[in-house]
């Protein structure tokens, strides 16, 4: 009977030893892990980095296209086969003389992006500012080899008798006459065709107005090609880092669900291991009482199957404990690869802020000088 009593402390005592052991060490190593996921901090910097990106000033470039385009009926016997460009220019740089803006000269490449509109209309039958395909004046000037700061366009259509005449409808509407005197234009193209436009023979004029580029500093393309490429390389790096986040996240989530699942199977094997201890205790003192092994047989066999079962719920902690500390390694290189990317990420970042500071301030000069 001694033998019954020694066995049971051994177990008893051996249980308490790996329980209490084991769920110390164990939460010891939990909050060391869950102490080393708090890196919102990192979050917070990787977030706030992205955010302080100054936005890029774009360069300033007028398209300015009156609607509705300009449609005159008039006695089709009395207007002439041509009209001529030279006096078309003539008569618009009368109009600019009249109210002290300076003289537009003529312009070759303008000629043809006028006459290229010009052709388009009449082979596609619109009369529009816009295409059927999408395309306007802008697109048109960029065509022929034209770079411009400002570009503006005025279309006609009808039976017009002179270029005095077509010039001076023109005038007569707000928005074309704005076209024609505005101080930020220095160049004109000008096409006329006479032409059959929905079944009827009539006049197509089109006035191309531009301000080339070439009379202010343009901002360095490199550069701008520059803060583009390195734009896309720091949205590579928030896109690692948002990825790692999410991996270090879900290796937090399971370890948060192998730290439930072992205090409630300590808690369980715990709880199996007292009841039998009781049902040993009990067995002894049956034993004590009567002599009758037979009896405390039953309390013992049940007693012992309890804790054993108390036992494998306990060791089968092991496993998870092991893996609690596989991705608390886990963790610490991740961060730590994560500290290396918000460090890189950041030097590009400062790296980038200087370069569209320095673009920005030669699209505000550029800007300005269009202005003036």
């Amino acid at each position: 009977m001694k033998k019954v009593y020694i066995k049971i402390g051994f177990i008893f005592f051996a249980v308490l030893i790996i329980s209490g052991g084991f769920f110390i060490f164990y939460n010891d190593e939990y909050l060391k892990f869950k102490q080393h996921l708090s890196f919102e901090n990192l979050k917070k910097e990787k977030i706030l980095m992205a955010e302080n990106i100054p936005e890029v000033t774009e360069l300033k470039k007028d398209v300015l296209i009156p609607e509705p385009p300009m449609r005159v009926s008039e006695d089709a016997r009395n207007i002439p086969v041509r009209l001529a460009r030279s006096k078309i220019i003539h008569f618009t740089n009368l109009e600019r003389e009249n109210n002290n803006r300076a003289e537009l000269k003529e312009s070759n490449i303008l000629n043809k992006a006028a006459l290229k509109k010009l052709n388009d209309m009449l082979e596609r039958q619109y009369f529009a500012h816009i295409s059927p395909s999408g395309t306007g004046i802008d697109s048109v000037v960029k065509s022929v080899g034209y770079k411009y700061l400002k570009v503006g366009e005025n279309l006609a259509l009808g039976d017009f008798n002179s270029e005095k005449y077509l010039v001076s409808k023109w005038i007569e509407s707000p928005g074309h006459r704005k076209n024609i005197l505005n101080k930020g234009f220095s160049e004109i193209g000008v096409a006329t065709k006479k032409g059959n436009f929905k079944g009827r023979e009539t006049f197509l004029a089109v006035q191309v107005f531009g301000s080339s580029i070439l009379k202010c500093s343009i901002p360095g393309e490199n550069l701008e090609l520059e803060i583009i490429n390195k734009k896309n390389d720091l949205k590579s790096f928030i896109k690692e880092m948002d990825s790692m986040e999410t991996e270090i996240e879900n290796i937090n989530q399971e370890s948060e669900e192998f730290n439930a699942k072992i205090e409630n199977l300590i808690s369980r094997g715990n709880f199996l291991i007292n009841q039998g201890n009781d049902l040993i205790e009990e067995g002894n003192n049956v034993y004590k009482n009567t002599q009758d092994e037979t009896k405390a047989e039953e309390s013992w066999n049940q007693g012992e199957a309890l804790q054993k079962e108390g036992q494998e719920k306990i060791a089968s902690c092991e496993a998870m404990k092991n893996k609690i500390n596989s991705n608390y390694s886990t963790v610490k290189i991740k961060i730590n690869e994560y500290n290396v990317l918000i460090s890189m990420a950041g030097d590009f970042s400062n790296k980038l802020k200087v370069l569209i500071l320095d673009y920005n301030s030669q699209v505000e000069q550029f800007n300005a000088c269009i202005e003036s």
